[in-house]
């Protein structure tokens, strides 16, 4: 199945784009962030790219932590992260894809897909132009720079301080001269690629800003409107000012062109005599502009919203033209519109190198033929690609995405035989790109980190050391290890399969279920995974992992989703403690909750809950007796029974706003609850049913575990944060924290700056082993935290703390490399002992 979602962005005029990793959405949006069928969620917002934004400071730093950590990052360079921009090589061999968060040029061969080289940019590479010479050159987005770069050697030959925010470049046909549109101080910088220097600045830029986010990865892309090169001229659609701007290169003379409301897209045709202009949204216009007397020569009204791009014939005779979520072919010399063609969304617009057809990077990839107006075919059914370009020579095109994941999906783009060619990722594997989930077994001993945008999953021992990396399916969710160690199950939400890990050889295998495998939860025994599936009718599959086949079909439950919070939650599932019970949160067309007997494979009861909304995770008494689930809409905790056919909704509790993940006490007296809207984590006195916060944090939490055996309630929060436009121009921040509360008082007992923002949290049985993914990290920040002194282990009489307490371990045969207490044995053949000293809280 395809990593792609029927989207239609919503673009929204507003003066702050503030997205939040580890909170909700700062900027308002038209509904909540849930969907039925676990369908990515993203926005697209779009300003003048001068607007004043907002920013977030990091968290403090803690150094003194007794919980050392570290993030590890299992991909290999060199990684291809966030790619912003590509060409095809003049003579139309090689892609060069510009990649702004690995500060890099990717260099792939056009035919074969192979690897050809990486090239390290001094910058933040948005966009990338190609002369016939084999010089790029490369807009840095955040250092405010170009870079000039020999493609043939992968040498930066200059980096050339330009304006504000670069984060467009074209080359003129000649190959001589680079134009670097400077979005935020509204300027073009004007390159002479010989002399690698600068030799003028014009003003007049009109630019627009467009961010998607994506909240299930904490990705973001930046997009700006475009120009377009005549020669020696530039055309500029200027659509907050309402005109049209042609400027001189080598002059620098601007003439102002006056239009309707919101130009957005220009194309050239004719031999350069002729502009073609469409207008935003609603205005519903494509303007004709006379290139020789610089003038407007005719407005055509259309009867649909134009959403910008569009491309044309060399003759300017046809015109394919994008509107929401499809396009249609214009014939200029009649103003006739052709059909609605069904392209789906599309974001960029390029014509081909036979000058035939219309090559549409979106949803679809498709080609169109503007002779008769016609989609010829949709070439591209994986991913939907947020930019792209087309080769100069030959019938091929390329699309990428970067919100979605960060693919790469090339093109056959002949009329005879249009297709697919290739979908890989947008750098060389092996990738380990914005890890969203992880699992951590029980004994500490395995971790598992799932990277949603790479497709893999990365399996560490309990020191941090990176075993392997496998492939799963495509968009990743929830991983859970099995209790004995032996299998880690994955669930796909892209694909109509589960990846189950054998942690021995560190293998993968798939076993088809359906699609949108969302939670998973493993037996006691470790012999059975089931497995939550949000589309296509909801339920649970079992799967065998002796064998690695299902067991008695899929199960019906209640409807499941995507249920918001930070990276875009799941509805829960929880297995009871005894392997006896599932609970799945229902709830999208009938608020309700299936109760499913594991062993039999039969729904119990399916519990009506009124008026209770969005239920969204449970958890069990230690004795399993009852259940409790967390009401994100209602703000409420209800509480069941667990009595097979009898079970039933006992009562409700009031808590905070945006309940999320909650566990019971050992001793079954208090229900601990993260409140993700209110910030704090609080605990309920289930005698009294009264709530008591515990402890507040800056930014919304995005984890929790419990665990009584040492004590200990660890919350994670954060946030991510991008600013666009005003005199910061762009910038990114994030930040993280994790922190131990003692249960036993409510009092921080560590605090761990994590400088990365968490989307989940998992531990070991005694917190000993904790790791926390972090998405625009890339990795799993795996910290060792050593457990509170137990009570007076050795019986020395002291109190726990203030004394020094000894323990003894025995080194049998072969455990160590000398004498170490000096007893005058041999090594392996005596009892060797040593101390470790417990100091006053210090564990």
């Amino acid at each position: 199945m395809p990593r792609r979602t029927p989207i239609v962005p919503v673009v929204l005029a507003i003066h702050a784009l503030l997205f939040a990793a580890g909170s909700a959405f700062a900027y308002p949006l038209d509904g909540p962030l849930d969907n039925p069928n676990g369908d990515m969620l993203v926005d697209s917002m779009t300003r003048p790219a001068g607007e004043v934004t907002l920013d977030r400071t990091p968290a403090a730093y803690f150094p003194r932590s007794i919980c050392p950590g570290s993030l590890l990052v299992p991909g290999a360079p060199p990684e291809g992260d966030a790619p912003a921009g590509a060409t095809f090589t003049a003579d139309g061999s090689q892609i060069v894809v510009a990649h702004r968060e690995s500060k890099n040029l990717i260099v792939w061969d056009a035919a074969t897909r192979a690897f050809v080289r990486a090239i390290p940019v001094s910058g933040s590479p948005q966009s990338v132009a190609v002369n016939a010479a084999g010089i790029a050159v490369v807009a840095n987005v955040l250092e405010d720079t170009a870079s000039i770069i020999d493609l043939a050697t992968g040498a930066e030959l200059a980096v050339i301080p330009v304006g504000r925010v670069p984060g467009i470049v074209q080359i003129t046909a000649d190959g001589l001269t680079a134009v670097v549109a400077n979005t935020t101080s509204a300027s073009f910088s004007i390159i002479d690629i010989a002399s690698r220097t600068e030799v003028r600045r014009i003003a007049g830029g009109d630019f627009a800003a467009t961010t998607s986010v994506n909240p299930e990865s904490g990705s973001f892309s930046l997009y700006y409107s475009y120009f377009t090169l005549s020669g020696r001229r530039i055309i500029h659609p200027r659509r907050f000012t309402s005109s049209v701007a042609v400027i001189d290169i080598d002059t620098g003379t601007l003439t102002s062109i006056p239009t309707v409301a919101g130009p957005s897209h220009a194309v050239i045709a004719a031999a350069g005599t002729r502009a073609w202009v469409t207008h935003w949204l609603s205005n519903r216009r494509i303007t004709e502009i006379d290139l020789a007397t610089n003038t407007v020569v005719r407005t055509i009204t259309t009867s649909v919203d134009l959403s910008g791009p569009l491309a044309s014939n060399p003759a300017g005779t046809k015109l394919a033209v994008a509107i929401q979520n499809a396009a249609f072919v214009l014939d200029t010399a009649t103003a006739t519109v052709g059909p609605t063609l069904g392209t789906a969304s599309i974001n960029e617009m390029y014509t081909t190198a036979d000058g035939l057809h219309a090559f549409c990077v979106g949803f679809n990839g498709s080609l169109i033929s503007f002779s008769s107006g016609m989609l010829l075919a949709n070439t591209n059914a994986v991913a939907s690609a947020a930019f792209g370009c087309v080769s100069p020579v030959n019938a091929r095109g390329a699309g990428f995405s970067n919100v979605f994941g960060e693919d790469m999906m090339v093109s056959n783009l002949s009329p005879a035989s249009p297709g697919l060619e290739a979908f890989i990722l947008s750098g060389p594997e092996v990738e380990a790109d914005r890890c969203r989930t992880a699992g951590i077994s029980r004994d500490g001993s395995r971790a598992v980190a799932v990277s949603i945008f790479s497709d893999s999953a990365s399996i560490y021992d309990g020191s941090g050391t990176l075993l392997g990396t496998v492939k799963t399916g495509m968009r990743p969710a929830e991983v859970e290890i099995a209790p004995d160690n032996s299998k880690a199950v994955v669930c796909n939400l892209d694909n109509n399969w589960a990846t189950i890990i054998d942690l021995a050889t560190n293998t993968a295998t798939n076993v088809t279920i359906s699609r949108r495998a969302s939670q998973v939860e493993i037996s006691p025994d470790s012999r059975y995974a089931y497995v939550a599936v949000l589309a296509d009718g909801d339920g649970l599959w079992k799967i065998d992992l002796l064998t690695n086949t299902v067991v008695g079909g899929k199960l019906a439950t209640a409807d499941m989703g995507s249920v918001g919070y930070s990276y875009q939650q799941n509805s829960g599932i929880a297995l009871s403690h005894d392997g006896n019970t599932i609970v799945v949160c229902g709830g999208f067309s009938t608020p309700s909750i299936s109760v499913v007997d594991p062993i039999n494979w039969t729904v119990r009861a399916t519990i009506p809950v009124g008026a209770l909304q969005q239920p969204t995770y449970v958890s069990f008494s230690p004795d399993d007796a009852k259940f409790y689930v967390s009401y994100k809409d209602s703000d409420k905790i209800a509480e069941f029974s667990n009595a097979g056919a009898a079970s039933a909704l006992l009562r409700t509790v009031n808590v905070g706003d945006q309940p999320f993940i909650n566990a019971v006490s050992a001793d079954g007296s208090t229900l601990w609850v993260l409140n993700y809207g209110s910030k704090n984590l609080a605990k309920v006195n289930l005698a009294t049913g009264v709530m008591t916060v515990v402890r507040t944090m800056a930014n919304n939490p995005t984890g929790m575990v419990l665990r009584d055996n040492v004590n200990r309630a660890f919350v994670v929060h954060g946030n991510s944060s991008i600013t666009v436009g005003g005199a910061i121009g762009v910038a990114f921040a994030q930040s993280g924290q994790l922190i131990a509360i003692n249960t036993a008082d409510g009092t921080d007992a560590d605090l761990v700056d994590l400088r990365v923002a968490p989307s989940w949290l998992a531990a070991s049985a005694d917190a000993g082993f904790i790791g926390i993914p972090c998405p625009a990290g890339d990795g799993l920040f795996a910290i060792s935290c050593p457990p509170p002194c137990p009570a007076d282990f050795n019986q020395d009489g002291g109190i726990n703390g203030a004394d020094v307490e000894a323990f003894f371990l025995t080194w049998e045969a072969g455990a160590d490399a000398a004498d170490v207490n000096r007893d005058g044995g041999v090594d392996g053949q005596d009892v060797e002992y040593f101390f470790v000293r417990w100091e006053a809280g210090g564990c």
